[in-house]
């Protein structure tokens, strides 16, 4: 979906928030931007509460995406990765402007407000490798192609079985 086509979102960021609650209670009002998500980079529960918890830290998913955040002055527009997980609904949009850590940031509670459709994602979320079974003939249920009979192990496990 073209950018031009997309409801414009607007978001109050806070320069160099320590945390997630800098940016939820803070003391002085965030800047109003208009936001354009470039890229979506997901992380796995607990990094995503360590990354809310220390947004001040270096992190570098965001040193390695610094081409996506930046601050578009003639669009009036942010332009910035979104953090999550898919474990919460919530996330944050994290503006570096090539910096390791959170120079502008700004808290979404709710994530599938906004339409993310078409947008690059990022996912450091190591996948479960699930051991394959392997095919083999001594599979019970898997028939030899050539004669369209059980394997030949198949037949001696079960005599041998059947002789104990």
């Amino acid at each position: 979906m073209a950018e031009d086509m997309r409801k414009a979102v607007y978001m109050e960021f806070h320069r160099k928030p320590a945390d997630e609650n800098e940016m939820l209670h803070s003391v002085f009002p965030g800047e109003k931007w208009r936001v354009q998500i470039e890229k979506i980079i997901e992380l796995p529960r607990e990094e995503f509460l360590g990354f809310a918890d220390e947004l001040y830290g270096h992190f570098a998913f965001l040193y390695d995406n610094g081409e996506y955040m930046y601050f578009d002055e003639d669009e009036g527009c942010a332009h910035c990765l979104l953090v999550m997980t898919p474990d919460r609904r919530e996330g944050i949009l994290a503006q570096a402007e090539g910096f390791p850590y959170v120079r502008y940031g700004a808290y979404v509670p709710d994530c599938n407000v906004l339409d993310l459709s078409g947008i690059s994602v990022e996912s450091q979320i190591p996948r479960t490798s699930i051991p394959e079974r392997p095919i083999t003939m001594q599979n019970p249920a898997i028939q030899n192609p050539k004669n369209g009979n059980r394997s030949e192990t198949y037949k001696n496990r079960t005599k041998e079985r059947e002789e104990r």
